[in-house]
């Protein structure tokens, strides 16, 4: 029998989840998995921990500073990957004022 792989992956996934509300920085958090965009994929939804973790910077320096990652964090493109032109224009952008955080 072949088992979802999100069987396999979500017992993993839930342990970040308790440390983060556990931590006292932020509020707690729904910790449950939830259906990706009403698809049959679960997922955690970790954006709403780092929602809540952005919410609780206290520090104006520190809530003004870009809030950058790697570029793979939000492009799922090979092609665009690939191309040092696109890498450095996102980096370019990325090193523009951040918007505070409402």
């Amino acid at each position: 029998m072949v088992r979802p792989a999100s069987s396999i992956y979500l017992p993993r996934l839930r342990p970040p989840a308790p440390c983060t509300n556990d931590s006292g920085l932020t509020e707690p958090v729904d910790a449950t998995v939830r259906c990706y965009y009403g698809r049959p994929y679960r997922v955690l939804d970790a954006g709403r921990f780092v929602t809540a973790l952005q919410r609780a910077i206290g520090d104006p320096q520190i809530r003004r500073l870009p809030l950058t990652g790697a570029v793979d964090q939000f492009v799922d493109s090979t092609d665009a990957l690939g191309d040092i032109g696109f890498l450095r224009s996102v980096l370019a952008i990325s090193r523009q004022p951040a918007r505070p955080l409402s």
